[in-house]
C-alpha cells in the first residue's frame, strides 16, 4: 500500500488499518462492499490523516460519532452511511471548512447539534433516518449559501428561516402538517432557485397539495416534485397551474378521487411519473397524444379496475411498472403500440397474470414486443 496515495478505498473487512500517510486527501471506507465492514479497523486511526478533505464511512457497529474527526479541520465532505449514531455532537461546528454532510442513519438518532448550522461554508446537508429527528434549530446564523437541505423535520424554522435560504436548490421536509401549511407555502414562493422539492405529510394529517403546487406556478427552476400525504382536495388543479418545466413527479397517498391523468398528461416536459396509491378511482384514461415526453411510468393503485390508453398516448414511454393493482383486470389494448424497453409487474392478481402468460395468455400479444419483462409474485 503506497504511502504517497492521495485517495484510499477500503472495501473489505480488515482487522486494523496499519497505514500512515500525512498527504491523504480522500478516505472511502466500505464504498463498494455489499455488506459493509466493521468500524473497528478505523477506530483511533482517523486522527492521523490531518489533511483529509473527503471522508466516506459505510460501516457496521458505529453508534457514536468518532471524536477524532474533530481534528480533521480541512474536511470538505463527510458521509456516514448505514450508521447507528445517537447524536451529532456540538463540536461538529469546529469543522469550519465542511461543505457537504450526508447522514444515513438506521435507527436511534435523537439529536443534531445546532452548531452544524453555524458552519458558514456548508452547502449540502442530507439526512435519511428511520427515527423522527426533532426539527432543526435554524437561527440567524444559518449558512446563507446552503443549496441542499434534505430530510429535516418540519417546525417553526419554516416560517422564520426558510425564506432566507434563497440559494436552496433542493429541499426535503418530513412530518409536514396543516400547522406548517401557510408558512411553507409562503416561504416556497421566495425560493426562486429551487429545482427539487420533497414534502412528506405528517401521519393522519391532510396537507394542502394545491398550495404547494401553486407556490411554484410562476417559477422556472423546479424540475422534481415529490408530494407524499393525503390531499385536502379530491382532484388535481388544472395542468396550467403546475410548474410547466416539471420533469419528475411523484404523488403518494394523495387520496384523489378523480383521474389525475387528465391533468398530468398535459405537462409538456414530464418524463418520470410515479403514482403510489395516489388515486382511489376505478378507471384511468390516458388520452390521445397525452404524455408527449414521458419515459417512465410507475403505478400502484389498489382500487384501479380499468385502464385505457388512447392512440398515440405516451409515444416515448420506455419503462412501465405496475404494482399491487389488485383489481386491475387486464393491460390496455393500445399498449401493443407503445415501444417499451422494459415492463415490470409486482404482486398482481392471478387472473391478470394468467392473461399475460408467455405465448398462451390472451393478452400476451399486447406485450410480446417488449424485450425485458420482469415479474414478481
Amino acid at each position: 500500500m503506497s504511502n504517497a496515495a492521495r485517495r484510499l478505498v477500503i472495501c473489505n473487512e480488515i482487522g486494523i488499518l496499519n497505514y500512515s500517510n500525512s498527504k491523504l486527501r480522500g478516505l472511502f471506507y466500505g464504498l463498494y462492499n455489499g455488506y459493509p465492514p466493521n468500524f473497528r479497523a478505523l477506530k483511533g486511526q482517523l486522527g492521523r490523516f490531518k489533511l483529509l478533505r473527503v471522508l466516506y464511512l459505510n460501516t457496521l457497529g458505529m453508534s457514536e460519532f468518532p471524536s477524532e474527526i474533530k481534528s480533521l479541520i480541512h474536511l470538505r465532505y463527510l458521509a456516514f452511511i448505514d450508521a447507528y449514531l445517537k447524536e451529532v455532537p456540538s463540536w461538529i461546528g469546529h469543522l469550519r471548512n465542511l461543505q457537504t454532510f450526508i447522514l444515513s442513519n438506521e435507527e436511534g438518532l435523537e439529536k443534531i447539534s445546532d452548531s452544524l448550522w453555524t458552519i458558514g461554508n456548508l452547502r449540502h446537508f442530507s439526512l435519511e433516518s428511520t427515527s423522527r429527528v426533532p426539527p432543526p434549530n435554524l437561527g440567524n446564523n444559518v449558512p446563507k449559501n446552503l443549496q441542499t437541505l434534505d430530510g429535516v423535520t418540519a417546525g417553526s424554522w419554516i416560517g422564520n428561516t426558510l425564506p432566507k435560504l434563497t440559494n436552496l436548490c433542493e429541499l426535503g421536509i418530513q412530518s409536514v402538517s396543516n400547522d406548517h401549511a401557510d408558512a411553507l407555502s409562503s416561504s416556497l414562493q421566495k425560493l426562486g432557485r429551487l429545482a427539487a422539492l420533497s414534502i412528506h405529510g405528517a401521519y393522519g394529517d391532510e396537507i394542502p397539495l394545491d398550495n404547494f403546487i401553486t407556490a411554484f406556478s410562476n417559477q422556472h427552476c423546479l424540475k422534481k416534485l415529490f408530494l407524499s400525504g393525503s390531499s385536502n382536495r379530491k382532484q388535481l388543479l388544472p395542468y396550467d397551474v403546475f410548474p410547466q418545466q416539471l420533469v419528475d413527479l411523484q404523488l403518494s397517498y394523495s387520496n384523489l378521487e378523480q383521474d389525475p391523468m387528465a391533468t398530468l398528461e398535459k405537462l409538456p416536459c414530464l418524463k418520470y411519473l410515479y403514482l403510489y396509491d395516489a388515486y382511489r378511482g376505478k378507471e384511468m384514461i390516458c388520452s390521445a397524444t397525452g404524455f408527449p415526453q414521458l419515459l417512465s411510468l410507475q403505478i400502484l393503485g389498489r382500487e384501479l379496475e380499468e385502464w385505457k390508453i388512447e392512440e398515440k398516448a405516451m409515444s416515448c414511454l420506455k419503462f412501465l411498472g405496475i404494482y399491487s393493482c389488485k383489481r386491475l383486470k387486464m393491460i390496455p389494448e393500445e399498449l401493443k403500440n407503445v415501444r417499451l424497453d422494459r415492463l415490470h409487474f409486482i404482486y398482481m392478481p392471478e387472473e391478470f397474470m394468467n392473461r399475460i402468460k408467455e405465448n398462451t395468455g390472451e393478452d400476451w400479444y399486447k406485450i410480446q414486443h417488449v424485450p425485458d419483462i420482469d415479474i414478481i409474485n
